[in-house]
């Protein structure tokens, strides 16, 4: 790891017990892994498999983490640590996000990080500079129990009531509902069960969350006892790969075991993850799903900017016309 970043240095920053920045060189040390054209270091194993990723308190604190991706050029893309942990998104052999240094067995100027599942490349960010590593905080403890309704939030819209009436009638409900059966741990149990609901990238259309830019959006779900889970937006869009990744994610309404129908179960409504076999990402009593963006919008941005140099040309002006007077 070097001291200062120099061109074609990646540096790593944020919740990480070991910030700096790393040469080409320097990443070549690390262990590698091919996928398709492109060698590198997977990123989860550049985070020492999560070991150096700072957390916060609670169950499962690094599947409120994410990183930030930012390219020379100011591209940026958001990965949530709980689709790269082995333990809960699970990607197939060969399909792990990568900090890829050669292409075709050529070695690159600068690193790039890699997102196989995303075929298209939108979320890949090329001449790759920095990889900022945040947290959200845990949600109040809260009283747990059944949940009858939850809420979605998402900026600039005022927030959205979901019931088990409007999961199940249109718009959000896709003729014919969506079913998957997955294997995953629930209280420690193996456990297999066939749910039924609305996918994800459904209902998050259909409350505006998917306007715009969402390669650097991520949304947390919470469950009624307090328990939250990140997400990046963009690993359930199907443009960007996402189904079948390995099957479609749903806000599961209906199982065959019958849990989500009891009413000491999961609530009337769960996230259900295909892939995640430690199942901490099925969020359980769901209250509240809300959207965030991770960055400020362009125009945010661009205003900013054009309020401070509007703000340092009126002192300058102000000074000048002091110094005339004087």
């Amino acid at each position: 790891m070097s001291d200062g970043a120099a061109a074609g240095d990646l540096t790593l920053a944020g919740d990480v017990t070991n910030p700096g920045s790393y040469t080409i060189a320097e990443l070549q040390n690390l262990p590698s892994t091919t996928v398709g054209a492109y060698t590198g270091v997977s990123l989860w194993t550049f985070l020492g498999d999560g070991s150096d990723v700072i957390v916060g308190s609670g169950k499962n604190a690094i599947l409120r983490n994410y990183v930030i991706a930012t390219g020379s050029n100011g591209s940026q893309s958001l990965v949530s640590l709980g689709e790269i942990n082995p333990s809960f998104g699970n990607p197939p052999p060969g399909s792990s996000d990568l900090i890829a240094y050669k292409q075709n067995g050529s070695l690159l100027s600068s690193p790039q990080l890699i997102v196989p599942q995303d075929t298209s490349g939108a979320r890949n960010v090329t001449n790759l500079a920095s990889l900022n590593v945040l947290s959200v905080p845990q949600a109040p403890t809260g009283p747990g129990g059944y949940s009858t309704q939850f809420t979605v939030s998402v900026p600039g819209n005022a927030p959205v009531p979901i019931t088990l009436a409007t999961l199940t009638s249109p718009p959000y409900l896709p003729p014919p509902p969506k079913t998957e059966t997955v294997t995953y741990l629930a209280g420690g149990v193996s456990t297999t069960n066939t749910f039924t609901g609305v996918p994800i990238w459904t209902l998050l259309t259909q409350v505006g969350a998917t306007e715009n830019n969402i390669l650097t959006k991520y949304f947390t779900a919470t469950g009624s006892d307090g328990y939250t889970v990140l997400f990046s937006v963009a690993e359930f869009d199907p443009k960007l790969g996402a189904p079948p990744y390995p099957m479609e994610a749903l806000v599961a309404y209906a199982d065959t075991n019958g849990d989500l129908m009891s009413p000491t179960g999961s609530g009337f409504a769960r996230l259900v993850i295909p892939g995640d076999n430690a199942g901490g990402r099925f969020v359980s009593n769901l209250v509240n799903l809300e959207v965030v963006n991770a960055v400020p919008e362009p125009t945010s941005a661009l205003l900013l900017i054009s309020g401070l140099a509007a703000i340092a040309l009126l002192t300058w002006s102000q000074n000048r016309s002091r110094a005339r007077a004087a």
